[in-house]
């Protein structure tokens, strides 16, 4: 008789039945993954020469009731008395496998996806527990049940049990005894590819100051059932100082909405700790233990929730990380034993003329602005005339900047329709906070003694990404990795004149600028005093002068002329 029985939420049933005529009882384990670790323990025992069954010396505690449960008995007169019947409890199944858990050792690595467990002295005719510990980081595995048992006859026939994790089936419907747990996260940012172009990825978005990007978090939990008695699974979110968390907008699961504050479904408890400060970097779900024993086939969940780019480094690009972590029980021989598995955006805000990342000492310079000295020649860089005067790179000029459409001023949180931003002393015009895309600047004043140049300046900022992987631990190519999207290069355009840099992604180095083809547009205004424009308060009091002028003048004639008459 071939029996396999699972300690799920309901009675198992018996399974196929195979009888070997010679050679020894098998059990077959399937279903399970190379590197993965069977322990085996026999938790019920046959005298062999009374044909009847006990509990095995080791698993103290069990009841002669919950032996009546598991043992069923032949006629009087059949040789053996006694055989295993082909169901077991929840609460009996849940009772064995947790003293299981604490006198297995020494399990057998598995090489493949099945194993034979061969033998008398391995599988001789009595009930088995079987554990399997997951070799990765993303599999869960439920304890099950196997019998080897003779048949009703007497002959000293034995037969084989299969156990079977993939497609272990019961009287009434499919329980599974192995959950992948996955996760992924994406991001989109709610400004991003609108006004200015962008393209992103789901990993990887560029982004404005004061964007919001609203993520979503999709992940499983696995049917724990009861062999875990205090089951661990919790969510948890970290964030770069860059981004602030907003709110959740709402979290799923197994497509019921949960209550984000609560954590409640109706009056049931699924989450019973949110921890999500506002404007903070971190936030937390942990489920419920009682509701996760419930789970008899894994569960998907969702979480939908918003964050703000809030600030920019002072560098010329500003890279924040958002990474998502689960973290479970998957190891029924320890319930202290949990594992992690992880998933991770990137969010880039780019700027003008900064420092570049990683290198303190190299200051990008894409724009700056000259002038000419007496000889005509442009001023590209400080220096001492032959005068003695020091003359210097164009400061003092004056700019805003536009959308693509070079009439409508681009804004965000640290800029607003009337921000301008100023040349420094060596001429260069820093501008932080900017997603890819197209912008204009425009001057609005030059610097005394030169003429501005309104011509419409064209800014143009691109991204290239590339794929990562990373294990939970930080180290690259370990095995157990995720991957996610990262920024590769990017490219400042000013005026037709591009700059290209190249980022690392990890080791110490990571997120910094290892290469880069700095291009400076240099953009020169002339000497000169600016007249007054037409129709502009200089030409209006020009009128005003002439008009009084002409006034006084005609006065003074009809003066004269009274005068000479009289």
């Amino acid at each position: 008789m071939a029996l396999v029985i699972a300690m799920m939420m309901i009675a198992g049933t018996i399974g196929s039945m195979t009888v070997f005529a010679e050679g020894e009882p098998q059990i077959h384990v399937q279903g399970i993954k190379a590197g993965d670790t069977v322990y085996t323990y026999k938790v019920l025992v046959m005298d062999r020469t009374t044909g009847k069954y006990s509990w095995a010396p080791d698993i103290q505690g069990m009841t002669d009731a919950e032996l009546t449960e598991v043992v069923g008995h032949w006629d009087s007169t059949a040789t053996p008395a006694q055989y295993v019947k082909g169901s077991i409890s929840e609460a009996t199944a849940a009772k064995l496998a947790g003293k299981v858990k604490e006198l297995v050792s020494g399990g057998t690595v598995a090489t493949g996806a099945t194993m034979d467990i061969n033998g008398t002295a391995n599988a001789e005719e009595g009930l088995y527990c079987i554990l399997v510990t997951a070799g990765d980081v993303d599999t869960v595995y439920n304890p099950a049940f196997a019998a080897i048992d003779y048949t009703q006859t007497g002959a000293a026939e034995s037969a084989s049990s299969t156990v079977n994790f993939e497609s272990l089936t019961y009287s009434d419907t499919a329980k599974v005894k192995k959950s992948t747990i996955d996760v992924t996260k994406k991001a989109a940012s709610g400004n991003a590819g609108t006004d200015l172009g962008a393209t992103n990825t789901d990993n990887a978005t560029t982004a404005n100051i004061g964007d919001v990007i609203t993520f979503t978090v999709n992940t499983t939990i696995p049917a724990f059932g009861k062999n875990f008695t205090a089951p661990k699974y919790i969510v948890s979110d970290s964030m770069t100082a860059g981004l602030a968390f907003q709110e959740f907008t709402s979290i799923k699961v197994n497509s019921q909405d949960v209550d984000t504050t609560t954590g409640n479904v109706g009056e049931t408890t699924y989450i019973k700790t949110i921890t999500a400060p506002a404007n903070g970097q971190e936030w937390s779900l942990t489920f419920d233990e009682a509701y996760l024993l419930t789970n008899t086939t894994p569960v998907s969940v969702e979480i939908v929730y918003t964050a703000k780019v809030t600030n920019a480094a002072a560098k010329n690009i500003n890279p924040d990380t958002n990474t998502v972590t689960i973290e479970f029980s998957n190891n029924p021989q320890d319930l202290s034993d949990s594992t992690k598995i992880k998933d991770e955006t990137r969010h880039y805000t780019f700027s003008i003329d900064m420092d570049l990342l990683g290198n303190d000492e190299w200051e990008a310079s894409e724009f700056v602005k000259i002038g000419v000295d007496n000889d005509g020649n442009p001023i590209t860089e400080s220096k001492t005339m032959d005068n003695g005067t020091v003359t210097h790179p164009l400061a003092g000029a004056t700019f805003k900047i536009f959308k693509e459409d070079q009439t409508t001023p681009y804004t965000n949180t640290n800029i607003n329709a009337d921000t301008v931003f100023t040349t420094d002393g060596k001429g260069k015009l820093k501008i932080q906070g900017l997603d890819q895309g197209t912008y204009y600047l425009i001057e609005q004043a030059a610097p005394t003694g030169y003429l501005p140049d309104k011509t419409p300046i064209p800014v143009v900022i691109t991204a290239t990404y590339k794929t990562i992987s990373m294990d939970p631990d930080g180290k690259a190519n370990s095995g157990d990795e995720y991957t996610y999207e990262a920024l590769d290069t990017y490219t400042i355009t000013v005026g037709g004149t591009a700059s290209t840099y190249t980022m690392t992604n990890s080791g110490e180095n990571k997120d910094k600028i290892v290469s880069s083809s700095d291009q400076t547009k240099e953009w020169a205004n002339k000497k000169g005093v600016e007249l007054p424009s037409t129709g502009g308060m200089g030409t209006t009091l020009f009128y005003i002068i002439g008009a009084v002028l002409v006034l006084g003048a005609g006065i003074l004639l009809v003066t004269r002329r009274r005068m000479s008459a009289n």
